[in-house]
């Protein structure tokens, strides 16, 4: 049940995917098997539109998959919770520090078994936590190790993306306000090339943040100069991007 309904909702039809989902759960609870009843929880989460409801199933995941000692799962989980609580600001919930020390979690499990996906991710995350946290030093730093990896892969993804526009806020916060256009416009031209993949989305506070920090660069370079800048950006190879990105002028 737990495949189709993630068929289902991948071909849009949401309402019976959401009801197979609920059903998959009911049974997992009724087998009484936690690892099964973690990937229940996840996959439901993962359809909810409330993040307060999500949070709450993804809490409810985790204590079942460190019961079955599924370190797989706790991790993926762990991971997702600390999504939740990010998504969870613009809400007036502000667990920030939380999902920092959720995601330090993460990395132990995630290198402990391998899983590098997970690793680059929850550094990635830390990053944009850190950075929202006022610690700009931090947020770079962070920023540097998942970006640094993405180039080792030799291509990005919609969490590159997520990292430049960080790099970028960073430079605008020490008054580099060229260089972050700049950066501003490749983070920009990245999140149109690679939407996030089936079940993650941009949560609303990074999308106010790359509303917020747009409109100071175009207050302190004027228009003109901040479309030039970030046009600039966005004709860079991936590659001279990083360059710019990990290269601090300031």
């Amino acid at each position: 049940m737990l495949s189709l309904g993630r068929i289902l909702k991948l071909e849009e039809m949401s309402d019976e995917a959401n009801q197979r989902l609920i059903e998959a759960l009911e049974v997992a609870r009724k087998l009484r098997d936690d690892g099964t009843i973690g990937y229940a929880l996840v996959a439901n989460e993962r359809h909810r539109q409330d993040p307060i409801d999500a949070t709450l199933l993804l809490g409810e995941a985790v204590d079942h998959f460190r019961r079955a000692h599924d370190s797989i799962g706790l991790s993926w989980a762990l991971h997702l919770y600390a999504n939740s609580l990010w998504d969870d600001v613009l809400l007036g919930d502000q667990r920030l520090q939380e999902a920092v020390t959720v995601e330090e979690e993460v990395l132990v499990i995630a290198r402990s078994i391998g899983a590098d996906f997970t690793v680059v991710s929850a550094i990635g995350n830390i990053g944009i936590l850190a950075f929202a946290m006022g610690d700009v030093d931090g947020g770079e730093e962070y920023s540097r190790q998942c970006l640094q990896t993405h180039r080792r892969m030799g291509e990005p993804n919609w969490q590159a993306s997520c990292i430049l526009y960080i790099f970028s806020y960073c430079a605008i916060s020490r008054g580099d306000y060229h260089r972050g256009a700049q950066l501003f416009g490749a983070a920009q031209l990245l999140q149109e090339q690679f939407p996030p993949f089936a079940g993650f989305d941009w949560a609303a506070v990074e999308i106010q943040m790359i509303g917020a920090y747009g409109e100071r660069l175009r207050d302190v370079l004027g228009e003109e100069s901040f479309q030039r800048e970030v046009s600039l950006g966005r004709t860079l190879t991936f590659d001279d991007v990083c360059r710019l990105a990990l290269t601090r002028t300031r």
